[in-house]
């Protein structure tokens, strides 16, 4: 079998209420809208229906964009044009437009909206699935997107310009593309997948519609379309709502009310809810909007207007205004007519303190799926891991917890010095117990002697434990190399490696694996086997 499963909680690197709303949701149901179970769906499409989705809008603004990638695939632009019909419903997933797609997360959220499509077609033939990939154009965490490792190998984007990531110029990126491409290719569609890196941001002139171009040549094949909501006739749908927050600011007080509900069911807050959750974006900048006593202030900048300017500028201007954290759902849900949002469990977090805000503004809630996690498990990984006689969980506890497990499995002798430290403890106390019984005042000397003569016990024991750690130094050198792979940083491998570490050598049939394995209503942990 290419796949293996491990429940989620044999994993510490996983957080609290990633665990409580991928496994059990114990305490989160008053949160959350559907049961992430297929069954369900048929009340979301009911559901999501009633929503007043402009269906034109998002098929011309989807034309419109895959026309200037240069995009003329006909399964693509009839999954397109499929979206103007009511029957048509879509899975969205979403991430930053990180360099080259970031970490091995990012392939994961596509294929788990990809799969989930699949199995909707199959339960309900008689509508229409579309899977949907966000690229959050509008973002401007450069440091956080900026960078990939590729077999070990940090490549780094250096970049000084500022505003949001996907206007950046495609340029900057090219000494990073360079190093790409040096690494070898292992084969003919992974060299076709470095040519269509290094055309992508030969031809377009930002870096995201590089990486747009770069995800659809990817990813297209396998149906799922490249969105980006960084678009003038999207923002002024969203206008309505935009000026609520400017003049209301609603969306503060409702997740604020959440996330103190969610903190009584022992959970932690994942977002800060500001009055106004708006960014104020030109070419250059996106800075946060604040209102100070009766005027408007665009932070860091010179950019100031009162109530009337500010909303004749959003009038105007909509593109101007960008939703955070806290609207960006809201914008994704007006737009879409969609029916469940695919991700990890930190953004699933911030979702759950949303349900109440998307009541508000009279839009459904859509399921939220816990996106597949996935350990690839390499033929050399495979082997190292037989030869050390250790599992995949055994290797993701604390580094010392490890050595000291492998070092007790195949220690020659009992060097474990606890049993004899206990009787001398025994034997201490009941010596000090007699000779205070003959003096009080002896009692004292006598557990002061002990504790040093304890001491020295402690320091015989370490230097066994020590003698015996250095028989498997080599050993223990392959086990923190192969853990350094597994769990980088104390982390998990699909938040640090990227793709192509994997994609250069076994090509597309990794992502034929992924689409075999992955099903992201089943929440567990997938061991990714190469065939």
């Amino acid at each position: 079998m290419p796949v293996k499963h491990r429940a989620f909680h044999l994993f510490r690197q996983f957080s609290q209420m990633d665990l409580a709303y991928a496994t059990e949701r114990a305490g989160l149901r008053d949160f959350y809208h559907y049961e992430p179970e297929l069954s369900q769906f048929g009340e979301a499409m009911h559901d999501k229906a009633k929503d007043e989705t402009d269906r034109g809008l998002l098929v011309d603004v989807l034309k419109s964009q895959y026309d200037a990638l240069g995009v003329n695939d006909k399964k693509q632009l009839v999954l397109i044009e499929s979206l103007g019909s009511k029957g048509t419903f879509t899975v969205t997933t979403a991430h930053q437009p990180s360099l080259f797609t970031g970490p091995l997360y990012f392939i994961y959220k596509a294929f788990s909206a990809i799969k989930l499509v699949e199995m909707l077609a199959e339960k309900y033939p008689e509508n229409t699935f579309v899977p949907i990939f966000i690229l959050g154009g509008e973002d401007h965490d450069f440091e956080e997107i900026n960078h990939v490792n590729i077999h070990g190998e940090r490549i780094e984007w250096k970049n000084n310009q500022q505003g949001s990531v996907s206007r950046m110029t495609a340029a900057t990126v090219r000494s990073a593309v360079d190093a790409v491409l040096k690494i070898k290719a292992e084969n003919r569609q992974a060299i076709e997948a470095m040519e269509a890196l290094d055309q992508a941001f030969s031809r377009f002139e930002s870096y995201g519609m590089a990486m747009a171009s770069w995800v659809q040549q990817l990813l297209g094949d396998y149906g799922i379309l490249v969105f980006n909501m960084d678009n003038r006739q999207l923002k002024h749908a969203m206008i309505p709502v935009f000026r609520e927050e400017l003049l209301k600011n609603s969306s503060h007080a409702l997740v604020e009310a959440s996330q103190k509900d969610l903190k009584k069911a022992g959970y932690g807050n994942q977002a800060f809810p500001r009055e106004i959750n708006l960014f104020y974006m030109d070419e250059g900048l996106r800075e946060r909007i604040e209102k100070l006593d009766d005027r408007y202030l665009v932070l860091n900048t010179d950019l100031s207007f009162s109530e009337q300017e500010i909303l004749t500028e959003l009038e105007n201007h909509p593109e101007r205004f960008s939703p955070n954290v806290i609207l960006r759902p809201i914008y994704q849900e007006t737009i879409l007519p969609n029916l469940a949002y695919v991700g990890g469990g930190g953004e699933l977090a911030y979702w759950l303190e949303r349900k109440s805000q998307f009541a508000h503004f009279g839009l459904n809630f859509p399921m939220l799926v816990r996106r597949d996690s996935a350990f690839w498990l390499s033929h050399r990984i495979q082997r190292k891991l037989v030869g050390l006689d250790l599992s995949l969980e055994d290797l993701s506890n604390r580094p010392e917890q490890v050595e000291k497990k492998y070092v007790e499995q195949h220690a020659k002798a009992d060097f474990d010095i606890g049993a004899e430290r206990a009787k001398l403890e025994t034997g201490f106390a009941e010596l000090q117990e007699k000779a205070s019984t003959v003096d009080p005042t002896l009692g004292p000397m006598v557990g002061a002697q002990a504790a040093k003569m304890l001491k020295q016990i402690d320091h015989i024991g370490g230097k066994i434990r020590k003698t015996e750690k250095e028989k498997h130094r080599r050993a223990l050198d392959d086990l923190q190399e192969l853990r350094g792979e597994l769990f980088p940083g104390d982390g998990l491998q699909e938040r640090h490696d990227n793709f192509l570490s994997i994609y250069l050598s076994e090509g597309p049939a990794f992502f034929d694996l992924l689409l075999e394995s992955f099903n992201p209503l089943d929440t567990r942990v997938k061991i990714l086997l190469p065939k």
